[in-house]
């Protein structure tokens, strides 16, 4: 099924600041405009349209453009206060069931007729705040965030999660032909292995990376996730053969648990 479309933009408080007690998290810097602007742009829409085609559930979109911070913490509240339901996940992914909880959330945050919703969609509650490239939310960067976490969140709703974790430790044992140790440090190295776009363009480092983005390009693309092994030893290829089926896996435990809820999640 098709990108279901926008339930809009809701702004954050301008100029917020987080508690006295919580000033040891990290700031973040601020671009609400421009974010806003890139949410509601047509080259947004096209990404959207197009990679969440390959999602077998109605993918709807609540964007958030201010501090994640504040967002994080109106959420937390419901969960804290009884008023949302059961939550499950850590501060950088919550989910929680889309129907009453869900709905009941996104119209008390003031989202736009959050009725259109069927109780088998998905709704992803996300934040907008910056516009460099690195931290741009854009709908390819929307599902990396809910995987980008070693803190326990995917695995609330990918119940195969520690496979993909020792994937990513395995990563770091690999060699290519030559017998050089491949260093998942470098962009280099990764841009020999992995074949979505942040590899190809010199952008993907880091093993948790590397596996989120290989869960992205299986969710996302319709050829799914791939590798090449041409310069890999057989041990290597054997490495990346196993995680190319948690990958799989996990996609199917992803699409399953993700149909009728509502994740919270911070983007950028």
């Amino acid at each position: 099924m098709p990108y279901a479309g926008s339930l809009g933009i809701r702004r954050g408080t301008e100029n917020w600041k987080p508690a006295a007690d919580d000033r040891d998290r990290l700031p973040e810097k601020i671009n609400v405009t421009g974010a806003e602007k890139f949410a509601r742009s047509g080259r947004f829409m096209t990404q959207a349209k197009k990679l969440y085609a390959n999602f077998p559930n109605n993918v709807w979109l609540a964007s958030w453009a201010g501090d994640s911070r504040e967002l994080e913490d109106i959420v937390s509240e419901f969960a804290d206060l009884g008023q949302g339901g059961e939550y499950s996940g850590n501060i950088r992914v919550m989910s929680t069931d889309l129907v009453p909880d869900g709905i009941r959330i996104l119209e008390t945050i003031g989202f736009e007729s959050p009725a259109r919703v069927a109780a088998g969609d998905f709704v992803i509650l996300h934040s907008i705040a910056n516009v460099d490239r690195e931290n741009l939310a854009t709908p390819w960067m929307i599902f990396h965030a809910m995987f980008d976490d070693v803190g326990g969140a995917p695995a609330d709703f990918i119940p195969s999660w520690d496979d993909l974790m020792g994937d990513m430790y395995a990563l770091d044992k690999m060699k290519f032909s030559d017998g050089s140790p491949v260093d998942t440090s470098s962009t280099d190295d990764l841009g020999r292995i992995f074949t979505m776009g942040s590899a190809r363009t010199g952008r993907l480092q880091g093993d948790g990376n590397a596996v989120a983005e290989a869960l992205c390009q299986e969710l996302l693309t319709k050829g799914g996730f791939r590798f090449m092994s041409d310069d890999l030893d057989d041990d290597s290829i054997s490495i990346m053969e196993d995680l190319a089926e948690h990958v799989r896996t996990a996609a199917d435990e992803f699409r399953s648990s993700t149909r009728g809820k509502l994740l919270t999640v911070s983007a950028s």
